[in-house]
């Protein structure tokens, strides 16, 4: 039992340092890889771990108000517990993200520190016309921008596997934007008393928690249909069929934290082994279609 409870206890720490996440976004690099019919480079794929472990964890240590702290009171108490370690391990990741983008080419390098720029823009308070600003705050901007954010991962795989975009690129990014813009979305109908006394206006506080759990539930629906429809035309390979596993485990976590408001913050971390979940699904789907 102890040994279940430590177990237990590590992997929510893992999803509460962005561990999983980043694991879901190396994930979905692979998969572009896949989608543009080529291998992918280990580089691109540790690249964009390293992005988003850092770019994450920066946010969080970061972001300092209240409200974050209302929100996930255990991971605010966990990032400030080892601040010290997650700034070594934050430099650490992105100096090695720039160093694998420059080391395989000039685009590479370019694509790679995109991420972590358009992370630190959105993250950092900015100064115009006298007053400080920060992108995070700006109403109903957050699940769009980090979606697009997150598309852009997808082109520093293909910088690094040397792969030029396909019609199943395409596909690719159409499907997973509005998977992204569900995980977004899910940690907004988390934080929304938190973000309204904070003076923050996102999409759950405009429609109400209801009425954004409705519109997630046909985005759930849309996308696994456009995913069907782009490989029944002959955009996308039969491969990418197997997203569809990771659609479904996303989908039933997603009903878990409907059912489930008391813990709508372990479910919204959770819902990141989505993304994990991508690449291996993918590669069983193919092997299974080429047999």
């Amino acid at each position: 039992m102890r040994f279940t409870t430590q177990v237990l206890l590590i992997a929510r720490r893992t999803m509460q340092l962005s561990v999983l996440l980043a694991l879901g976004a190396a994930s979905v690099a692979a998969t572009a890889a896949f989608a543009a019919g080529g291998t992918p480079a280990l580089s691109g794929v540790v690249a964009v771990f390293a992005s988003v472990f850092a770019v994450y964890n920066f946010d969080r240590l970061a972001d300092k108000s209240p409200a974050e702290g209302r929100s996930t009171p255990e991971r605010r108490a966990l990032t400030q517990r080892w601040s010290t370690v997650l700034r070594v391990c934050i430099a650490t990741s992105a100096l090695l993200a720039l160093v694998l983008g420059a080391s395989v080419s000039l685009a590479a390098f370019a694509w790679t520190i995109a991420f972590p720029l358009l992370g630190m823009l959105y993250a950092l308070p900015l100064r115009a016309w006298g007053r400080v600003y920060r992108l995070k705050d700006v109403p109903y901007l957050k699940p769009f921008y980090v979606c697009a954010c997150w598309t852009e991962l997808i082109a520093v795989s293909l910088s690094h596997s040397g792969l030029d975009a396909t019609p199943a690129i395409v596909a690719l990014a159409v499907f997973v934007y509005p998977r992204l813009f569900i995980s977004a979305n899910l940690g907004d109908v988390r934080d929304v008393e938190d973000d309204a006394a904070a003076g923050i206006r996102s999409l759950p506080q405009w429609l109400g928690r209801s009425g954004t759990l409705r519109l997630l539930e046909v985005l759930q629906w849309a996308s696994a249909a456009g995913l069907v429809l782009a490989v029944a035309s002959g955009v996308a390979p039969p491969a990418m069929l197997g997203l569809l596993v990771p659609t479904a485990v996303a989908y039933a976590i997603f009903r878990a934290y409907v059912r489930r408001p008391d813990q709508q913050a372990f479910f919204t971390d959770l819902y990141d082994l989505e993304l994990v979940l991508y690449a291996p699904s993918w590669a069983i789907a193919a092997a299974l279609t080429t047999a």
